[in-house]
């Protein structure tokens, strides 16, 4: 079921556990060692690059500062990695951990398009939430006509705790009711996109503010893949017709005349970055 609806996962990872089974929230005790956490968190803080963390719900690469999140956050982009090298060996630990748990698949390169059908790492974020701070309630993956916008949707989220916040600083899941509680080397998964391209509203959460004076200290890690033409998407979930699909998913009214599944998306010569 994982597979079809969602990514394959490694269940026999050490620690693993399963908190809730639709949508699937997985965390993994003690997946990195306290060494990886101090020294993403030393690496981090040395580049002076920690920005007031912003929103960008339209379009890859645009946002804003909102009160909706009000955490510092260092995008850990190319340009980032060639000033400040020591961060690249830290990183692919991290995605060498999270290609051992999500096995398979056909990857691209970190931090530009993936083609259609193929995943990639998107350049990875290292956030802190100092007394007070929170993320409100959001989804991580795009709305369908938002993601076919940007050829991409974001399948997996995976992120690592850096530090024990013994109270508050808890990642709750509003419409399931659950709270993973940041602990040094734990990471969390869950799945904001599913198989077919869209977003799974379930996943909407919320980053708790840490309480008194703790400060919270995470790294995440989106899994984008390249969304396949819509043609080849409505055959894999069955659905006979496109405009059918369309309707129901992008919100676009029926037309006559010609069949949308005949219209191939004209494909990219040069992968453009989106971190």
């Amino acid at each position: 079921m994982l597979a079809d609806k969602y990514m394959p996962v490694n269940l026999d990872e050490p620690g693993a556990r399963l908190h809730n089974l639709e949508p699937p929230v997985f965390t993994f005790d003690a997946c990195m060692d306290e060494s990886f956490c101090d020294q993403l968190r030393d690496q981090s803080t040395a580049t002076n690059r920690l920005k007031a963390s912003q929103i960008g719900e339209q379009q890859v690469g645009q946002g804003a500062a909102s009160e909706r999140r009000t955490s510092s956050t260092l995008l850990v982009e190319p340009q980032l990695l060639a000033s400040h090298p020591e961060l690249t060996g830290t990183v692919g630990a991290l995605h060498a951990r999270i290609r051992e748990i999500l096995p398979g698949g056909a990857w691209d390169k970190t931090g530009y398009l993936p083609g259609p059908g193929r995943f990639c790492f998107e350049s990875a974020q290292v956030c802190r939430y100092t007394e007070g701070q929170h993320f409100l309630s959001h989804e991580d993956a795009f709305p369908a006509d938002i993601a076919e916008r940007n050829q991409f949707q974001r399948r997996a989220t995976f992120l690592v705790y850096l530090n024990d916040v013994p109270e508050g600083g808890g990642t709750h899941f509003d419409h399931i009711g659950i709270t993973i509680q940041p602990r040094k080397g734990r990471a969390m998964m869950f799945f904001p996109g599913m198989a077919d391209g869209t977003n799974d509203p379930r996943t909407l959460h919320t980053a708790q503010p840490a309480v008194g004076t703790y400060t919270k200290w995470i790294t995440q890690q989106w899994v984008a893949w390249g969304l396949p033409p819509m043609s080849a998407r409505i055959v894999d979930q069955g659905l006979v017709e496109s405009e059918d699909f369309e309707q129901r998913v992008l919100g676009k009214k029926k037309k006559g005349g010609k069949r949308k599944d005949q219209v191939v998306r004209k494909q990219q010569s040069a992968a453009r970055g989106f971190g």
